[in-house]
């Protein structure tokens, strides 16, 4: 009988257990709660940062900036050799200054001495006319009379056709030398002057890209080239970090992200400068989670809890932030 008891009281506690787990395994879901944002959130200082790079490929003939240096916008920062770029700059020059000589001749006309000497042609050839048609006129009457034989008139008529050719053409050169270049010669004129400015502009672009400049005003916080060495397009020479374009990137959870707005101001402590209370602007909240914070333990129910990014932009007047300083936010 006892032992029959015993198996009796086993037989209910191992149902006891049973229904617990049964009971436990199909309870409502639901979001882990415990997963509640912290009091402070920690973030990283951002800063905007700008690789300078080559425009043109050639060898570095200096370098005037180093690490941690200031520099102004439009202050040169680097020079590349540009012997060859001077040269091809001199015979550009050469050609369009041809070219625009060659223009103003033929939009301005012939000079005065070239228009003289073009009239003293026709009038030359003129008399010469005259005197052959006078010439051929005897000629005929003589022939008519009897007493000139043909073939001399012939040559008289021969001579008549020269002259009067030559006194037609000096007077079509006149003509020109007067009047002028013709609307197409000038046009096509003005055509080469631009494509000679063209390539003088080409060239002086070069030059102009071969002293690298700061795009903005900044410190230099990355040098990547030597004096001599030889870079090529689109190589980045420095990177410049401008300290006064700062903020700080914050991961939230969901729980918390209903206390971030855009516009809003909130308070943060800076590790790197301790004692000063900063205020930033949030500007910026991420439409998509960034990633999973924080997972649940493996209970059924529990979720995981992802973060959104939220940007806060800072001043920074004293210039005291750096990138990558560590900022708190605390929340409600």
């Amino acid at each position: 009988m006892k032992n029959t008891g015993k198996v009796i009281g086993g037989i209910a506690v191992g149902f006891l257990i049973l229904s617990g787990l049964f009971f436990y395994a199909n309870r409502p879901a639901v979001v882990a709660s415990n997963f509640k944002q912290p009091q402070e959130i920690t973030g990283s200082i951002e800063a905007e940062e700008v690789d300078v790079n080559i425009k043109i490929p050639g060898r570095l003939l200096k370098i005037m900036v180093e690490e941690g240096q200031e520099v102004k916008e439009g202050e040169i920062l680097a020079s590349l050799e540009a012997e060859d770029l001077e040269a091809k700059q001199a015979r550009a020059k050469a050609a369009l200054d041809a070219a625009v000589a060659q223009y103003h001749k033929a939009k301005n006309g012939a000079r005065p001495q070239q228009l003289a000497q073009a009239k003293d042609l026709t009038d030359q050839a003129k008399a010469g006319y005259e005197l052959a048609q006078a010439t051929y006129n005897r000629m005929k009457q003589l022939f008519t009379e009897g007493v000139l034989a043909q073939q001399k008139l012939d040559v008289a008529a021969t001579e008549l056709e020269v002259a009067r050719t030559r006194y037609n053409s000096a007077k079509e050169q006149y003509n020109m030398v007067s009047e002028g270049a013709q609307k197409e010669d000038i046009e096509s004129a003005a055509a080469l002057v631009s494509q000679a400015q063209a390539a003088y502009d080409e060239v002086m672009s070069y030059l102009h890209d071969a002293n690298i400049k700061a795009p903005l005003s900044g410190i230099i916080t990355s040098k990547s080239v030597s004096a001599g060495e030889l870079i090529s397009t689109g190589m980045p020479v420095v990177t410049i970090t401008n300290l006064n374009s700062t903020w700080v990137n914050v991961k939230v959870r969901e729980t918390a992200l209903q206390q971030f707005q855009v516009g809003k101001t909130v308070p943060l402590e800076i590790n790197g400068v301790p004692g000063k209370a900063y205020h930033g602007k949030v500007t910026y909240i991420g439409a998509k989670p960034s990633y999973a914070t924080e997972r649940a333990y493996q209970e059924k129910g529990e979720k995981d809890l992802v973060a959104f990014e939220v940007r806060i932009k800072l001043e920074n007047k004293d210039l005291k932030l750096r990138p990558g300083m560590t900022a708190v936010v605390r929340v409600k």
